[in-house]
């Protein structure tokens, strides 16, 4: 998984809990198992939303948005037959 712009929008948090989570981020989806069947692809960009818990702390923020990225993808290869389109 490569992520080229990673942009966050926490309520509440300033810019450093912003790079301490996109930081977390990429390490959960770095140390991931992406499910078999995947396919590599380029998406351009992907929209979504993760909810965590008030009160969260950057680590637990981190992992539900990993967690809504593999979800994403993993829907899309699902929704296309595992073609891809990159």
């Amino acid at each position: 998984v490569h992520i080229g712009a990673l942009n966050l929008s926490i309520p509440g948090a300033g810019a450093a809990v912003g790079h301490e989570v996109a930081r977390g981020v990429g390490e959960h989806l770095a140390n991931a198992q992406i499910p078999p069947g995947v396919a590599a692809r380029h998406l351009g960009a992907l929209s979504l939303q993760a909810t965590a818990r008030p009160g969260a702390g950057t680590a637990e923020l981190s992992e539900s948005i990993a967690r809504a990225v593999i979800r994403a993808i993993t829907n899309i290869n699902d929704n296309d037959g595992g073609r891809g389109r990159g």
